[in-house]
């Protein structure tokens, strides 16, 4: 209902914002589908377009990895706003997930859709 009030109050052209729509989620689709590209394939897409590996440090158990590559299909808006996060995963292990989010009673279902409004950070 947002969206759709947000549509109507900038006069967005319906076609432009369904297409848009088809393309991110496609794309989000191929973020998450843990597919490997060849690194030269990759490494040439990136500049770009957001990449699966290039989306995956966005899932990073570690706090400057979680906190970058927030674009949907374009990898240039990381690069202008400066959260653009690339590395070599070849002497790294990675671990998904927050890092304060590891004990097995906080994977609760119930817990986990709570953790956004309740959680509150140790100072």
């Amino acid at each position: 209902l947002i969206y759709a009030l947000f549509i109507f109050l900038l006069k967005l052209p319906v076609l432009t914002v369904m297409i848009y729509g088809a393309i991110a989620s496609v794309m989000q689709l191929w973020h998450h589908s843990n597919t490997k590209l060849p690194a030269n394939v990759d490494s040439f897409l990136r500049r770009l377009i957001i990449t699966p590996s290039l989306h995956k440090l966005h899932h990073s158990a570690f706090k400057e990895e979680t906190n970058s590559n927030y674009g949907t299909i374009f990898s240039f808006w990381d690069r202008f706003f400066g959260t653009l996060c690339e590395y070599e995963q070849k002497n790294k292990v990675f671990n998904y997930g927050l890092e304060y989010f590891r004990e097995e009673k906080q994977l609760d279902f119930l817990l986990t859709l709570k953790q956004p409004l309740s959680y509150k950070p140790e100072k």
